[in-house]
C-alpha cells in the first residue's frame, strides 16, 4: 500500500507542474445582473503561453501543450527510466536529477538576465483584444488552447455573451509593475474594440497582484468598474521564498487534499493520507529545488512573490546591487509602496468609482511546508490583510470585535481577525476553499458573479447570504451545516435547530451523529437519509455560553458507494452572545480539542496511532461507535 500510494504522489506532484489544468463539472446559468460592462480576465501565475524567435523561425518558450514539453524529458528518458527502477527502493537520486534536468532544459528559453530583462526576446503568443477575445477564442481554438481558467470564461460566456469576454496575457516572468503596463494597455484595447468605457476585472492569484500594481498606478484613469480578486498574492506567496530558502519541505496530505478539491472527489482520502508515509517527495524535491532555483531566480516576478519578511535577506544573498539594479528597483518599489500601502490604494481608488473585492482562501496550510493560514498556496494575511491567529492556536474564548454594522470581524474559527483587512467591507473569507478553486465551491461561484457583474454596491452586510465567513460548499466536503437564524458559522439563543446539507450530486448520505465540543449542546438526530442535495433538521438542547464561545460541531455520515464511505467533517462556530471583550484580539488558546478516544486510549495507545498516522481514523470509529450504543442505550431504556 505504501508503495502504489508513494509512486501515486509522485504521480500527481509532477502533474502539478508539467500538465494543464483540466476541466471538471459544469454549472447552472446565474440571473444575475449585468453592468454592461465586458470583462477582462487576468490569470493565474504561468498562465500565457510564450514564444520567441530565433534563426528564423517561432518557437514555443513557454506553454501547457504536450508537444512543448516532452522533448526536455525525453533528452533525459534513460537516466528517467534508471532512476524509475530504483526509486521505490529508495534510492531516488539518479531520477530526482534526471527530473530537475529536464526542468532546467524546459525552463532555458525563460532565463532572464541579472537585472530583470529576458535572454530572449519572449513575449505572448496571443496579445491583442481581438485575439484573446472569447469569441475568437472558441473559433479558432476550441479545444480549449490558450486558456487555463475555461470553465470560468464558458459559464461567464452564457451569462453576457463570448464577444464581452477578454483574456489577458502578458509575460508573466516580469515584476507586477511592467505586467500592470501592459494590462494598461490591453484594456484601453478592450475599450476601443468593444466601444465600452469601461471593464471588468476578474484576477486569479498572481493577476491579483499585477491588478493591484494597474490600480496604484492607473486609477485616475477611470477605465474599470467592478475588480473581483480571487486569492490574491497581493503581499507575495510563502511558496517562492520557501524556493528561495531552499526549506521547499512538500506538505503531502494539503497537496492531496488540493488535488481531490480541484477533481471533485466525493470520497475524503484524508484519513487514508495520513496513514502513509510519503517523506520520498522531499527527497526528489531536495534534488530538484536548486535546478529550478537557478533558472528563475532573476525572474522579477519571484521577486514580488517574496514576503517583505524575508525581501531584503534574500536580496542580499541573491542579487547584485549593480547587476541587478533595475530588477531591485522595480521589486523595492512592489514591496515597500505597493504591498505597504494597499488600504489607502484601494480607499482612493474606491473613491474614484472602482469597486474592488477580495475572495480568499482559509483554513489550510501551504503545500510548500509554511505553516500559515492559507488557500494551500497563499496566506490569508497576504491576499487579505487580516491578522491570523498561528496554526494550531485561535483567539480566546470571550473575544468579539464587531464592524459598524455589529457584524463580528472574528471569524467563526477564531483564528482570523478581519480589521486589518485592505478592504474591511469588501473581503469575503471561505474557510476550507483551495487556491484557484472558486469555481468548484458553489457558494464562492455564485459570489464571484454576483461582484462582477452586479451594480457595484455589495458588500458584506448587503446580503445575508453572503456574510463575511463562510465555510467551502465543495462536493468534497460532502457535509455542510449551519445553525437555522443566525449567520453561518454563529450560534445565537434565537437558533433553534442545526441543518445539515448533503453536498453531494451522486451519493445518499446517511447521518449518522452529531456532536459539539466547547459547549454542553446535545442534537437529537434520528437515523435518516439525506439525498444528494438534500438537507434536514436537528433540534438541539442545552445551555449556550454567555460569552462569545468557540465550539467544534462534528457530523459522523455514511456515504454507501463512496471508496471511504464512514466520513466525518467538523466545522468550527462561535456562540454569538454576550458582548465579550471589545478590542484588537491578541491572545490565543489551543484550537483543538480534546477528542473522546484521546480521552479513553492509553498513552501506548496513542504513541501508535500517531505515529502510523491512524490518528483521525481511530477517532471517526470510536465515535462512530459511541453514537451507535448511546442509541443503543436509549432505545433500551424507553
Amino acid at each position: 500500500m505504501h508503495g502504489t500510494l508513494k509512486r501515486l504522489c509522485c504521480i500527481l506532484l509532477a502533474a502539478l507542474f508539467v500538465l494543464p489544468l483540466f476541466s471538471f463539472g459544469s454549472y447552472a446559468k446565474e440571473n444575475a445582473y449585468y453592468n454592461g460592462y465586458p470583462v477582462v480576465l487576468v490569470p493565474g501565475y504561468a498562465s500565457a503561453s510564450l514564444c520567441y524567435d530565433e534563426g528564423g523561425e517561432t518557437k514555443a518558450a513557454w506553454g501547457w501543450q504536450a508537444s512543448d514539453i516532452s522533448s526536455p524529458f525525453a533528452d533525459n528518458i534513460v537516466d528517467l527510466i534508471k532512476g524509475a527502477d530504483v526509486l521505490l527502493d529508495g534510492k531516488n537520486g539518479c531520477f530526482s536529477h534526471a527530473l530537475g534536468k529536464s526542468f532546467s532544459s524546459l525552463l532555458e528559453p525563460m532565463r532572464c538576465n541579472a537585472d530583470g530583462t529576458s535572454v530572449k526576446n519572449v513575449r505572448p503568443v496571443l496579445f491583442d483584444a481581438k485575439e484573446t477575445s472569447d469569441e475568437y477564442l472558441n473559433k479558432n481554438y476550441p479545444n480549449g488552447d490558450y486558456r487555463v481558467e475555461l470553465d470560468m470564461t464558458k459559464e461567464i460566456d452564457s451569462l453576457i455573451g463570448e464577444e464581452n469576454v477578454f483574456y489577458f496575457n502578458c509575460d508573466f516572468r516580469m515584476s507586477a509593475l511592467k505586467c500592470a503596463e501592459e494590462l494598461d494597455k490591453y484594456i484601453t484595447q478592450v475599450k476601443e474594440y468593444t466601444g465600452k468605457d469601461k471593464v471588468n476585472i476578474i484576477a486569479v492569484s498572481h493577476g491579483g497582484l499585477i491588478t493591484a500594481a494597474y490600480i496604484s498606478l492607473y486609477m485616475q484613469k477611470g477605465d474599470v468598474f467592478n475588480v473581483v480578486m480571487n486569492e490574491p498574492a497581493l503581499r507575495g506567496a510563502s511558496l517562492a521564498a520557501d524556493l528561495m530558502n531552499d526549506e521547499f519541505k512538500l506538505d503531502e496530505e494539503t497537496l492531496l487534499r488540493y488535488l481531490e478539491y480541484h477533481a471533485q472527489c466525493e470520497t475524503d482520502y484524508n484519513w487514508l493520507v495520513k496513514a502513509q508515509q510519503l517523506g520520498v517527495l522531499d527527497d526528489i524535491i531536495d534534488v530538484i529545488v536548486p535546478y529550478v532555483t537557478d533558472a528563475v531566480k532573476y525572474w522579477g516576478s519571484i521577486w514580488d512573490f517574496i514576503p517583505t519578511d524575508d525581501y531584503e535577506r534574500l536580496k542580499e544573498e541573491y542579487l547584485d546591487p549593480i547587476e541587478s539594479k533595475e530588477l531591485i528597483e522595480q521589486s523595492d518599489y512592489v514591496h515597500y509602496k505597493l504591498m505597504s500601502n494597499y488600504r489607502e490604494i484601494f480607499e482612493e481608488a474606491k473613491a474614484l468609482g472602482i469597486n474592488i473585492n477580495i475572495i480568499a482562501g482559509t483554513g489550510n496550510t501551504i503545500v510548500s511546508g509554511s505553516k500559515v493560514n492559507s488557500d494551500g498556496i497563499i496566506a490569508a494575511s497576504s491576499s487579505t490583510g487580516a491578522k491570523c491567529a498561528p496554526i494550531g492556536k485561535r483567539y480566546i474564548n470571550g473575544t468579539s470585535l464587531k464592524d459598524a454594522n455589529g457584524e463580528s470581524l472574528v471569524s467563526p474559527s477564531m483564528d482570523i481577525d478581519a480589521s486589518p483587512c485592505y478592504l474591511i467591507y469588501n473581503t469575503w473569507f471561505v474557510d476550507g476553499l483551495f487556491h484557484g478553486m472558486e469555481f468548484w465551491d458553489e457558494y464562492s461561484r455564485a459570489l464571484l458573479f454576483k461582484l462582477l457583474l452586479g451594480d457595484g454596491g455589495m458588500n458584506v452586510n448587503s446580503d445575508k447570504n453572503y456574510p463575511r465567513f463562510h465555510s467551502t460548499t465543495s462536493v468534497t466536503s460532502s457535509v455542510y451545516a449551519s445553525f437555522d437564524q443566525s449567520t453561518d458559522g454563529f450560534l445565537s439563543e434565537k437558533d433553534s435547530a442545526l441543518e445539515i446539507s448533503n453536498l453531494s450530486q451522486k451519493y445518499k448520505m446517511y447521518v449518522l451523529s452529531v456532536k459539539c465540543d466547547g459547549a454542553d449542546i446535545d442534537f437529537d438526530w434520528n437515523f435518516k437519509a439525506l439525498a444528494p442535495g438534500d438537507k434536514g433538521k436537528v433540534k438541539f438542547s442545552g445551555n449556550l455560553p454567555q460569552k462569545s464561545t468557540y465550539i467544534k460541531i462534528t457530523v459522523t455520515y455514511f456515504l454507501p458507494g463512496s471508496i471511504t464511505p464512514l466520513n466525518q467533517r467538523s466545522q468550527y462556530f462561535t456562540v454569538n452572545t454576550g458582548s465579550g471583550m471589545q478590542g484588537v484580539p491578541s491572545a490565543f488558546s489551543e484550537s483543538e480539542f480534546e477528542t473522546p478516544f484521546e480521552k479513553s486510549a492509553s498513552k501506548t495507545m496513542l504513541k501508535i496511532v500517531n505515529f502510523t498516522g491512524m490518528k483521525d481514523l481511530a477517532d471517526l470509529l470510536y465515535d462512530t461507535a459511541s453514537s451507535g450504543w448511546n442509541k443503543l442505550t436509549k432505545i433500551i431504556l424507553k
